[in-house]
């Protein structure tokens, strides 16, 4: 028998697989009778310079070469000019930015270099169960803030945050808004967090990946803006929810050099290299009009009010960001996995439940990913889930 590390003990799977291959052998497919919304692909548009710039570069010979192994200085500027417009801070191109595959392996390539064995980083419940995961897989022990479900939406437990960090947290993981609740960090959370950074000598891994991606007109509101952040601050990106472009595979991480030069290395020793043929049109992108983000944005809100308003007596929590919200099984009797494979069976909505999401807070809940079905069917839930066991469970609290 082949040895197990200790390290994959705590991993565990975190759902949207099985349920897509649930849909995907019930037939599916996206347009077709099942709603897909068990995971973040989406339908909204491309930026505008990304297919083009990418078809022209397919027979450049530097789209098929290995170097350089932490991506092309244009890139990395770029990055450097994208991020200091929201954050105020600039970043040197070649010695404190990695470009990676991808959000997902930046993150981890952030935490690889920040964590040892025990170290104790706080992370809000819920939370993307690949992020909680990726704690995990350094040596780390996720701890958790919880979000509270209020009437209008989230709210960020910061009475909390002296409760959970202690002797061996070693620093914080957070987005803003959040995956998968939308939960939203305001000024005074931020300002919390940052705080017990500067008085306890934490790091700050921040994922940005959704940063602009606000609903109801609230402020975005940057960390690299507090008072002494940029030297404890490493900032992950990607391409993959403000610019849509998923299959690209384009991330970043930036951060202070000598955290960089670790990470570096971390990317080369795990990927060599990121995404060559997709550089040039993340360049591109980046430095393009960024007015698609905000119209994308416009589109996000008009699909959760339309779940909202379809379905107005479920116990969904109202986010404030993002491409899903988050509705409370548990208040209706059921555990998250029975209310997905109800959805499923009963209504042809693919939903994941957030059981291993987080803690507690995540335990009671399904998500529904609103960002590659258009409004037209979002319209259908209200008859889709009207026979249904969970539909009887909200007549029967009425």
């Amino acid at each position: 028998m082949i040895k197990r590390a200790e390290r994959m003990q705590p991993i565990r799977g975190f759902g949207i697989d099985r349920v897509a291959a649930v849909a995907e052998e019930t037939g599916g497919s996206h347009g077709g009778p099942i709603l897909r919304m068990e995971n973040l692909d989406t339908d909204l548009p491309l930026p505008p310079e990304a297919l083009e710039v990418t078809r022209s570069k397919l027979e450049d010979p530097k789209s098929n070469s290995w170097l350089p192994f932490t991506g092309d200085l244009d890139l990395r500027a770029a990055i450097s000019d994208f991020t200091a417009e929201r954050s105020g801070h600039r970043y040197d191109p070649e010695r404190e930015i990695v470009i990676t595959a991808g959000g997902m392996e930046a993150l981890l390539n952030a935490v690889l270099c920040t964590v040892d064995a025990s170290d104790e980083v706080i992370v809000t419940d819920p939370t993307y169960a690949g992020i909680v995961n990726r704690i995990r897989l350094a040596g780390g022990v996720p701890r958790f803030v919880p979000f509270l479900a209020e009437e209008h939406g989230w709210r960020f437990d910061r009475d909390r945050l002296g409760d959970v960090v202690g002797p061996r947290t070693t620093g914080f993981l957070l987005m803003s808004p959040s995956m998968p609740s939308g939960g939203y960090l305001d000024e005074g959370d931020w300002l919390a967090v940052c705080e017990l950074c500067s008085e306890r000598d934490l790091f700050l891994i921040y994922d940005a990946a959704m940063e602009r991606l606000l609903f109801d007109n609230r402020p975005f509101i940057h960390p690299l803006r507090m008072e002494g952040m940029a030297e404890r601050t490493v900032v992950v990106g990607s391409l993959s929810k403000e610019h849509r472009m998923i299959g690209w595979r384009v991330g970043w991480v930036a951060g202070p050099a000598d955290t960089m030069t670790d990470a570096g290395w971390a990317h080369v020793y795990n990927t060599t290299m990121p995404v060559a043929i997709s550089r040039f049109a993340a360049t591109a992108v980046l430095r393009g009009d960024q007015s698609h983000v905000a119209e994308c944005v416009a589109e996000l809100v008009r699909r959760r009010d339309t779940m909202l308003s379809g379905l107005p007596d479920w116990p969904f929590v109202s986010p404030a960001g993002g491409w899903s919200l988050l509705l409370d099984v548990a208040s209706l009797g059921f555990e998250p996995a029975e209310a997905s494979r109800i959805l499923l069976d009963e209504a042809k909505i693919a939903a994941t439940a957030m059981t291993g999401w987080g803690d507690e807070v995540a335990g009671r809940y399904v998500r529904f990913v609103f960002s590659a079905e258009p409004v037209e069917r979002l319209q259908t839930i209200p008859d889709r889930v009207a026979n249904t066991k969970l539909a009887k469970a909200v007549a029967s609290r009425a």
